[in-house]
């Protein structure tokens, strides 16, 4: 009996962790979104992290609706709630030239959302475990999505040497909970948790590495 004691003690210590971690992801863009209230602007950081996590929980939240999980509903619900308040903060204090390509970024998800949900919930009348399966790895995609999101301004970090795209407390959170989920995937033996999060916790890394060999340099310091 030890060993199972042992390894519920250890999976309900991991599953408070993950919700820990869900919860560092969703405060650390608000480090940012207070240095735009200060700053009157967003620099040089990039919307899409933002853009790519809200689209996530919408989604996630269509996948606990089709699966009846409450507690995947209420995560995602307030997920939704807190990156729209981020991303009302960015559109705010975004220079005119990260408008178009914010613009750009919500038009693709917006298309997405409507195409994707309709139609799941749609094939949801004829095959229900086709459907929640399709959501379920369009949802994994998102997640390696929202980890690997930051480096889709990998090339202009390379060029200019600067990481100031970058945002450091979203990137230190997502590296964290990749790891927690990842872990946890690993002791209930889930292979949809540990896939995504485990490419997520490889993602994250090398977001990390890069921040160290690039630091960020704001504007005002180049222009000096």
């Amino acid at each position: 009996l030890k060993p199972i004691v042992i390894v519920m003690s250890l999976e309900e210590t991991l599953a408070l962790a993950c919700s820990a971690s869900n919860i560092l992801c969703y405060t650390a863009p608000l480090v940012d979104s207070i240095g735009y209230y200060r700053r009157k602007t967003t620099g040089n950081d990039a919307s899409l992290p933002l853009v790519i996590s809200f689209s996530a929980s919408l989604f996630w939240l269509t996948y606990g609706l089709l699966v009846a999980n409450n507690m995947l509903i209420r995560i995602n619900s307030l997920a939704i709630s807190v990156f729209t308040f981020y991303l009302m903060i960015y559109v705010v204090f975004c220079p005119s030239a990260s408008q178009s390509r914010l613009r750009q970024e919500l038009s693709y998800s917006a298309v997405a959302s409507c195409v994707v949900i309709p139609a799941v919930f749609f094939v949801r009348m004829v095959d229900s475990y086709g459907a929640t399966l399709v959501m379920g790895l369009v949802c994994n995609a998102l997640t390696i999505s929202v980890y690997g999101a930051p480096l889709g301004t990998l090339a202009e970090v390379i060029r200019l040497r600067n990481s100031s795209s970058m945002s450091p407390p979203l990137v230190l959170a997502n590296w964290f909970s990749s790891l927690v989920w990842s872990v946890y995937g690993v002791v209930i033996s889930d292979i949809f948790l540990i896939v995504p999060n485990g490419i997520g916790a490889v993602l994250c890394t090398a977001q990390c590495v890069l921040l160290l060999i690039y630091p960020r340099v704001s504007a005002e310091k180049k222009t000096s």
